[in-house]
């Protein structure tokens, strides 16, 4: 799925791509991105799936994960792999705060957690997208 919407206050639109937030001014659009843009039907406005979108209110993080502490980050990691039944992630393999993560690649995630990292750029991702574009939970 694709939806692209626009927000006078932003600066510019952003994509989403199957589910995962991209700034296009930051992202480098591949040959297949080309191609799904231009046949996929394109979206504007808010989606049933942003709407619904919500993070559990038990969790104590901060809402922008660009605020995360290192000890936010192993308290997410920790989160998630217990939400979704992952194993253990050595916490060896996330020593940064919520800045570095957002620079970090999915190819990044994946080098650092094999089994999972997907699953974990996919939930880094859209929460750091519901903070910078105001998704109310």
């Amino acid at each position: 799925m694709i939806g692209v919407w626009w927000n006078s206050s932003d600066v510019g639109c952003f994509f989403v791509f199957f589910g995962v937030c991209c700034d296009p001014l930051r992202f480098k659009i591949g040959h297949y991105m080309k191609m799904a843009l231009q046949t996929a039907p394109v979206r504007y406005g808010r989606t049933e799936r942003w709407a619904r979108l919500s993070f559990d209110d038990e969790d104590d993080l901060p809402k922008d994960p660009r605020q995360w502490t290192r000890d936010h980050v192993a308290q997410w990691i920790s989160l998630v792999t217990q939400q979704h039944g992952l194993p253990e992630v050595p916490s060896s393999r996330f020593l940064m705060n919520g800045k570095a993560l957002c620079l970090m690649s999915l190819g990044m995630f994946l080098s650092r957690v094999p089994l999972g990292g997907k699953l974990l750029y996919k939930d880094f991702q859209l929460r750091l997208c519901a903070a910078l574009y105001g998704v109310t939970h």
